[in-house]
């Protein structure tokens, strides 16, 4: 499905087409987490999930140093349409792995699986979380200024409450919500929202933040988010190891308050400051948000009964995407607040610095509360 995307996007000759494409994407990329997960899950014995995790979550920090780097020479150069080229060749690689490696499945889905599917679920909570990100970017929507319009607002309430009340009613749900009443698993689920939020916002802002502030081009900003992913890299390689030297509460605690104290640091820095204080905040950002990913997952997905971890992998990987989904929209929006001020520049990119630190101070306090 993702591939499928991509060749759209690659061929796409006008602003429909590419956003249909970059929709079919996000439907291909939102499913491969839970399906890793629950792999993981069902193959590898709870005390093996540090090392299987590791592995798998250092997978994406690696790419992302490589594509950062490539995607920058190819806008500079060749033009933005050419950065979906190679993910073309990339997926069709990945096809062949999965096809090739990764042991088939136990068992099928039962007869009728398709006609079962809770598809009313699905709308209601798509059509909630999407009338929430409307809220947030108002302006862009219905024209009224962002965070304004309680049309929008109201409109995502009464689609959560609904989704919440058929979900109740259904044999077979979208999101089972007696998984919430695990151990650990609420808990966990919100703090690894928060930790998304937090990635995906600082990712989004970034560049913008590169580039107006400190006057970089797209190869050397795409070389700072490799540094960045590089960090990544290193520490959820070193996840589960990590985990067992120091334990998951410690890390869980540790991490989000990395990451905040280096977006603070960032926020102080002048216009005129240093690049290499710059890489040293973006690099210590990378080693925190990368070292408590394996923690929070043991965390969340540890006491599941064996035959529900397809399930709660799918409802945990939900709830962290939840924050993909609003950090780089909340971070846009402050960011446009922050512009629209008789303020200069700088003062906008530093109010957004400090409120992604804000979220990530967050995540250590919800995550201080978890146990092993």
């Amino acid at each position: 499905i993702f591939l499928s995307g991509t060749v759209i996007v690659l061929t796409a000759g006008n602003l429909v087409s590419l956003i249909a494409g970059r929709i079919v994407q996000g439907i291909g990329a939102a499913s491969i987490d839970p399906l890793c997960l629950a792999l993981i899950s069902d193959l590898f014995p709870l005390q093996e999930w540090g090392k299987a995790m590791s592995i798998w979550n250092s997978g994406a920090p690696f790419s992302s140093m490589l594509g950062f780097v490539l995607g920058g020479f190819l806008v500079d150069y060749l033009g933005w349409q050419a950065i979906f080229g190679p993910v073309v060749l990339v997926g069709i690689v990945a096809l062949l792995a999965v096809l090739w490696q990764v042991p088939a499945p136990t068992g099928l889905a039962p007869p009728g699986f398709l006609r079962n599917f809770d598809w009313n679920g699905t709308l209601l909570l798509a059509g909630a979380i999407t009338m929430l990100v409307f809220f947030v970017s108002s302006q862009s929507i219905t024209g009224r200024p962002n965070l304004t319009d309680w049309r929008l607002a109201l409109a995502g309430m009464i689609l959560f409450a609904a989704f919440y009340g058929w979900e109740r009613r259904q044999r077979v749900p979208l999101v089972a919500l007696r998984i919430f009443s695990y151990p650990n698993f609420s808990r966990a689920g919100l703090g690894a929202a928060l930790r998304m939020f937090t990635l995906s916002g600082f990712v989004f802002f970034a560049p913008l933040y590169l580039t107006d502030i400190h006057g970089l081009n797209a190869s050397v900003i795409g070389f700072l988010i490799l540094l960045h992913a590089g960090g990544l890299f290193l520490t959820m390689r070193l996840g589960g190891a990590l985990a067992h030297r120091w334990g998951d509460e410690r890390l869980a605690r540790f991490g989000p308050l990395v990451q905040a104290a280096t977006l603070l640091f960032l926020a102080q820095l002048p216009a005129t400051a240093p690049l290499g204080l710059v890489i040293v905040g973006i690099v210590v950002n990378g080693l925190g948000g990368g070292s408590y990913l394996v923690s929070l997952t043991r965390f969340g997905l540890g006491h599941t009964p064996p035959a529900e971890s397809g399930i709660a992998a799918g409802v945990f990987s939900m709830l962290r995407f939840t924050g993909v989904i609003f950090g780089p929209v909340i971070a846009g929006v402050m960011l446009q607040f922050g512009l629209d001020q008789p303020w200069p520049a700088l003062v906008a990119y530093q109010l957004v610095l400090r409120m992604i630190a804000g979220v990530a101070f967050l995540g250590a306090l919800i995550n201080w509360r978890l146990r092993e």
